[in-house]
């Protein structure tokens, strides 16, 4: 029979080959809002404090600095994340027991699947914040301890929610492995690159911004949006309870489970089966850390996309422990093999590939470079001015074309769940702007005093000082002049 090296090659052009069409972002929903706040950076605004969103500094960065050269680095983007993350698990699965052939294919066959199942959003801060997760576990497993510390600080300032993930993980290694004295300079390296990110957030002026948009962040992931009946917690993981989620996290647990009870009967004494004890407790390690972290932050369905780190070394587990088994003659393994993958990306995801392929993917290649309506609308008041865009996360990259234009009001969205004094300081803020933006989600909202009350204000403003007319779906208000 032919093993498991003969149709490795096949497979993961197959696999990348689908995979093109739906790692193409978008520029709908917060994928827009992450546009315009990259675009705001390259127009030299502040993070925080000219420009708002809540999202870590380094997301933005990355985002900006590939749009310096075209809105489709946005893909390569995607890509090198996918191919970090791939890197990574072959590195780990290396250093854990599997052959060449069955690390090239955990890698870059199953670990791409897993990343872009049927929680992936593409564009969204999750997969970079998954990738470095899973190179701090593979440096830390390789005894690179410095440089697990300097990619911890990394995470922290990209994504800062899968910090404790990336820590429990080291801890776990460096346990079972008795390894205290990797903690002096992991540390040492974290401390100097997070200075370093602190001081270059001071230098921009963003660091005590970012820090009040991190309180921002904890009164949000509180707030109205979590049904408390049974209590907080669980109420968060209700509210990221989707198919996909409750299928990932179930596979996970039960391959677990199933691994640890078969090896305390077995015994598990020789080498091998250490190293995958080792593999298979960093699993259960990733998947206790991944609830909790939803349970203290989770809200909506692409959170659980945190599951996916445990749901990865559940993969290479798997391989680990079957890769003499699977290959193109044997159908049983074969079959086993592909359900485990849809399992642990979740059950939607053939499906999502097929309306990337189909529908999304040539949708998003088409957006990333086009101007949208909006920056249209304003555009076509001049060619440079001051602006303010009243809307929710209705925005396609607004801000793409609008460069030589200022932003007035640093929060060019809003939310019901917004605070009075969040929705004050827009109000508040919008006669500074020579234009104003209305998207369709800008009005009053039935029974939301505190939004009707915000609203008031900005008609009361639009009123008295500026000249609105319909342009396609949005108002555009110009200031009258005189004032």
């Amino acid at each position: 029979m032919r093993s498991l090296g003969k149709w490795v090659p096949v497979s993961l052009l197959v696999i990348w080959v689908a995979l093109l069409p739906r790692i193409i972002p978008g520029t709908s929903s917060d994928r827009g809002i992450f546009v315009s706040v990259a675009e705001r950076l390259l127009a030299g605004d502040t993070l925080y404090r000219d420009v708002w969103d809540n999202k870590d500094p380094l997301f933005y960065y990355s985002l900006a600095l590939g749009r310096t050269i075209s809105p489709y680095a946005d893909i390569l983007l995607e890509l090198t994340w996918i191919v970090s993350a791939g890197t990574a698990v072959y590195v780990l699965a290396r250093k854990l027991g599997c052959n060449a052939p069955g690390a090239l294919f955990a890698a870059f066959g199953m670990t791409p699947l897993i990343l872009t199942g049927g929680l992936y959003r593409p564009g969204y801060t999750h997969l970079p914040g998954t990738a470095l997760v899973l190179l701090v576990l593979a440096a830390t497993v390789s005894r690179r301890f410095a440089a697990a510390g300097f990619l911890l600080a990394i995470l922290a300032c990209l994504k800062l929610v899968m910090l404790p993930i990336a820590l429990l993980l080291i801890l776990t290694v460096i346990t079972l492995r008795k390894e205290w004295r990797a903690l002096v300079p992991g540390s040492a390296a974290f401390a100097l690159c997070a200075a370093a990110l602190a001081g270059l957030l001071y230098a921009r002026g963003e660091l005590f911004p970012y820090l009040q948009a991190q309180l921002a962040n904890v009164s949000y992931s509180q707030g109205d949006l979590v049904d408390e009946r049974w209590g907080s917690f669980v109420g968060h993981l209700m509210l990221v309870a989707s198919i996909d989620a409750v299928v990932v996290a179930t596979a996970v647990a039960g391959a677990i489970v199933w691994v640890f009870a078969e090896n305390r009967l077995a015994g598990g004494t020789r080498p091998v089966e250490r190293r995958s004890l080792m593999l298979w407790a960093c699993a259960a390690t990733a998947l206790v850390a991944a609830l909790v972290v939803l349970g203290f932050t989770g809200m909506w369905d692409h959170h659980g996309q945190v599951l996916y780190v445990p749901a990865i070394l559940v993969g290479v587990g798997a391989v680990q422990r079957f890769q003499s088994g699977f290959n193109v003659r044997s159908k049983l393994h074969m079959a086993a093999l592909v359900g485990l993958i849809v399992a642990l990306s979740g059950p939607t995801a053939p499906l999502r590939y097929g309306g990337a392929a189909l529908i999304s993917g040539p949708r998003s290649l088409a957006a990333l470079n086009d101007v949208s309506a909006e920056a249209r609308a304003v555009l076509s008041v001049g060619p440079s001015g001051t602006y303010a865009r009243l809307g929710a996360n209705d925005d396609d990259g607004h801000a793409y074309g609008l460069r030589d234009w200022k932003l007035a009001c640093p929060r060019f969205q809003q939310y019901a769940f917004d605070t009075a004094e969040v929705l004050n300081s827009v109000a508040e803020c919008l006669p500074r702007a020579e234009v104003i933006l209305l998207s369709p989600a800008a009005g009053p909202k039935d029974g939301d005093p505190t939004w009707n009350a915000y609203w008031a204000k900005v008609e009361s403003t639009l009123r008295d000082g500026y000249a609105c007319e319909k342009w396609q779906d949005e108002r555009i208000c110009t200031r009258r002049d005189g004032k």
